[in-house]
């Protein structure tokens, strides 16, 4: 059965230096009951080439770096004082930091994976958006994944995740996180008709794709 739960995460964009201020940072976290905390590094894009999120995503490469807790509750305070912590490392201008719960499976994510940042229709307020992708979006027949999760920004915790971190708190409603056994099975899933052809005719009912963005990453470091 899938889990709920909380995420925090920092998606950071920055200088060559920057994975590792980061890392040095998340050695100082302490991992939370039930939870993990993860650094993630943006990979080569190529495997995107002919799938819809190229076709339809304007920004392939919306962080460098990601620095992510998932616990039971929202856990905000690892994020203290980060933009100092990463000093000159860190662009602040073109980070953000989101915060909200989540539903995911209950095993635990591979290490290559996909960021789809998402931001909702105008005409869909948050709670009919969440509805949507849980209940309608996510009973779409799929090729099988390695885990999923969809994460729900929560406006408020992100402002406050932001004013904890320094960091200005991010503008998209969500994240799907799908994690694939590597590059390969990523593109031999989404080339798939039903993923290429129906999940991406589902995703205009709820998702702007001309504000949303995508990434693909590698997990460097991740306790639990």
């Amino acid at each position: 059965m899938p889990v709920e739960d909380h995420r925090a995460i920092a998606l950071l964009v920055g200088g060559d230096d920057l994975e590792a201020r980061a890392l040095d940072v998340l050695s100082t976290w302490a991992v939370p009951a039930e939870g993990r905390v993860r650094c993630l590094v943006r990979t080569d894009g190529a495997p995107f080439a002919g799938s819809h999120f190229e076709e339809l995503c304007p920004d392939l490469e919306p962080w460098d770096v990601a620095l992510d807790i998932w616990s039971p509750a929202p856990d905000l305070t690892p994020f203290r004082g980060l933009r100092e912590q990463l000093g000159d490392a860190v662009d602040p201008d073109r980070s953000s930091v989101m915060a909200g719960p989540q539903w995911r499976a209950r095993k635990p994510p591979t290490d290559y994976g996909l960021t789809f940042c998402v931001t909702r229709k105008a005409d869909l307020d948050h709670q009919a958006y969440v509805r949507y992708w849980r209940h309608d979006h996510a009973m779409i027949p799929l090729p099988m994944l390695r885990t999923f999760c969809q994460f729900y920004v929560d406006a408020d915790l992100s402002a406050a995740l932001g004013a904890t971190a320094g960091l200005p708190a991010g503008t998209y409603d969500g994240i799907s996180e799908p994690t694939y056994r590597d590059a390969d099975h990523f593109r031999e899933l989404t080339l798939d008709p039903r993923v290429r052809v129906g999940a991406r005719e589902d995703e205009f009912n709820f998702i702007d794709h001309s504000r949303s963005a995508a990434a693909l990453f590698r997990t460097v470091e991740e306790r639990s």
